[in-house]
């Protein structure tokens, strides 16, 4: 999988990704993962191999291992918030 000059909201599993956009979600891979130098990451990352291009951002927790990786838990989403009445 290629993500390239987008922004993703959600989570992805793939074989093998290689990413130069905004994810926000959490990613699992069960082969390599390739984070180049323009990626923003703001989630956590399961992967069996992982390269890091200098000056990719990585915002969560990151688990390299050559066990399958397991789906990842989703990301919150906001509660809808109550209007309160007075």
């Amino acid at each position: 999988m290629y993500i390239y000059e987008s922004t993703v909201v959600g989570d992805i599993v793939s074989q093998r990704a290689e990413i130069d956009s905004a994810v926000t979600g959490n990613i699992a891979t069960s082969g390599l993962l390739i984070l180049r130098k323009s990626a923003v990451i703001k989630g956590n990352i399961t992967a069996s191999s992982l390269s890091v291009e200098e000056n990719a951002l990585l915002e969560g927790q990151v688990i390299v291992s050559r066990s399958k990786p397991t789906t990842p838990t989703p990301t919150s989403t906001p509660t809808p918030s109550t209007p309160t009445q007075e």
